[in-house]
């Protein structure tokens, strides 16, 4: 099992209302690990928070804190695996206010790593903390915000962000042509806290699902049996993206994303722009 996923809303208080549907997705049973996993996810006052357990033997839940704290926008990987690994290599990773996950890899990751840190500036080189692909990946994309400019920047046209998203997918795919891998199931998703960004290599990889608005919260039915007044949430606004090798995302009531587009929540409205 490898998933990685992502959400966002404009109000932390009720993510929880949006996301009690998903909320399986969010956890796992300890009779399936042992895992590895990562929570990267802002709270108020644009607090970020990074947790990550390398080697986790029992079954764990994302969907706790999303219940118990007021988060805005959050990332988050598991997978299970056999052995521990550095803790420096378990997604999500972090650059300031930017967190990243991303599902697939190449199989040649030791060549690949070499000449993805080839194209990148000194200072994000010297940022690089582990020895996994994923996080070269990641410096790529920080490396192509850099380029426009935007790195350090609170806000940017959102122009600017796809085309850096499609040129780290677009490097990362000419240098696995050049080592005989061809086109891999991957997705990328990340955040600076504030928006959501996302993509896909396949069409039936990733899915999202974008929420409008609540009438009967099926949460508030949960917790609250008795208490109607709490189960209209008209103005929220959210969304929520999950990839996993081995499922298939309509089967969650999520709607596939084209592989042609970028998928970006900024609080408020949801969007899909052609990649650059």
């Amino acid at each position: 099992m490898e998933r990685i996923f992502a959400f966002g809303s404009n109000n932390g208080k009720y993510t929880s209302h949006a996301l009690f549907p998903y909320r399986t997705l969010l956890s796992h049973s300890p009779d399936k690990g042992p895992y590895s996993w990562g929570f990267g996810y802002s709270k108020p006052h644009e607090e970020l928070i990074l947790k990550r357990r390398p080697f986790h033997l029992d079954g764990f839940n994302m969907f706790e804190p999303i219940e118990h704290n007021p988060i805005s926008c959050g990332i988050g990987n598991m997978q299970t695996t056999e052995c521990s690994r550095p803790l420096n290599d378990i997604m999500p990773f972090r650059y300031h206010d930017w967190f990243f996950a991303m599902l697939g890899s190449s199989l040649r990751e030791h060549i690949i790593k070499g000449w993805l840190s080839g194209t990148l500036p000194a200072f994000l080189k010297r940022n690089i903390r582990g020895q996994s692909e994923q996080e070269h990946v990641f410096h790529l994309f920080l490396s192509y915000l850099h380029d426009s400019g935007i790195l350090n920047a609170y806000s940017f046209p959102e122009e600017l962000l796809a085309t850096a998203l499609t040129r780290t997918y677009d490097t990362w795919q000419l240098f696995l042509q050049d080592a005989g891998i061809e086109n891999p199931r991957s997705a990328f998703v990340l955040t600076d806290g504030r928006a959501i960004i996302a993509m896909a290599s396949h069409e039936d990889l990733m899915g999202y699902k974008f929420i409008n608005g609540i009438h009967g919260c099926a949460y508030c039915r949960s917790t609250h049996p008795v208490d109607s007044g709490l189960r209209d949430h008209s103005d929220l606004r959210a969304v929520f993206l999950m990839a996993d090798q081995n499922l298939v995302p309509q089967e969650f009531g999520l709607s596939p994303l084209p592989s042609d587009k970028i998928i970006q929540f900024d609080g408020k409205e949801l969007k899909f722009l052609t990649k650059q």
